[in-house]
């Protein structure tokens, strides 16, 4: 049932559904898969300068970097956003390490958080689409720009939830968030049924946190409680 053909009680109820996911989706993208992200990248590029140790050039430009994207999230963490910021970007344009696909995932945080939403989907789009992105960094530049570009005014719902599809697969590690933000998207069209099969899914999901199973479950009764 579409939202205007719903009495007020049912329409806020959906509104708050969206909305919850929404919120839900910002705090674990930015704020719990980022870091943790980071971690395995860093250990990943730990591994190849290690690999290749004997490469002397490589390794030293490889360590550089590190220390200057680490002293660019000193920055950011010590409140000095516009240093940060500059460093962040020039980083994700000019590194030569795979550093820069870590600075360019920090530096469309930056922008995000000051509402500069289109140029931090640009800059994941880049991420997402570069074929030479580390693959978790590739999966996580999709699912925040997805959860960006659905808030900006010219939102194509459709084209944004066809490219999550390959990510509600049960076996992707991904398939939570990409379900969730597939709900989203279906709220912002009208589209209750989808999202509901969307939560359903998730709550069938196997290894996820009891947490995220939850939600998913109060939200569908509150959907079903809207009809």
């Amino acid at each position: 049932m579409a939202v205007q053909d719903q009495d007020p009680l049912q329409a806020e109820i959906l509104r708050e559904v969206a909305e919850e996911i929404r919120d839900e989706q910002y705090k674990k993208l930015w704020k719990k898969i980022g870091p943790y992200i980071t971690a395995v990248i860093i250990a990943l590029l730990a591994a190849a300068a290690g690999y290749e140790y004997y490469k002397y050039d490589k390794h030293q430009t490889e360590l550089k970097e590190s220390f200057e994207l680490q002293d660019a999230l000193v920055m950011l963490r010590d409140g000095n956003v516009k240093d940060a910021e500059a460093s962040l970007k020039d980083m994700s344009q000019n590194a030569k390490s795979g550093y820069r696909f870590l600075a360019a995932m920090h530096y469309a945080g930056v922008l995000a958080e000051q509402n500069n939403s289109e140029e931090a989907v640009a800059v994941l789009n880049e991420l997402a689409t570069n074929s030479e992105t580390p693959a978790p960094l590739q999966a996580v530049a999709l699912l925040n720009k997805v959860a960006l570009a659905a808030d900006l005014e010219n939102a194509d719902y459709k084209a944004l939830t066809a490219e999550l599809a390959p990510m509600t697969d049960p076996n992707s590690p991904w398939a939570a968030d990409a379900l969730e933000l597939t709900a989203l998207m279906a709220l912002r069209q009208n589209d209750n049924e989808k999202a509901k099969a969307a939560l359903q899914s998730i709550v069938g999901l196997q290894n996820i946190p009891d947490a995220v199973r939850q939600r998913a479950s109060e939200n569908l009764t509150l959907l079903n409680a809207a009809k």
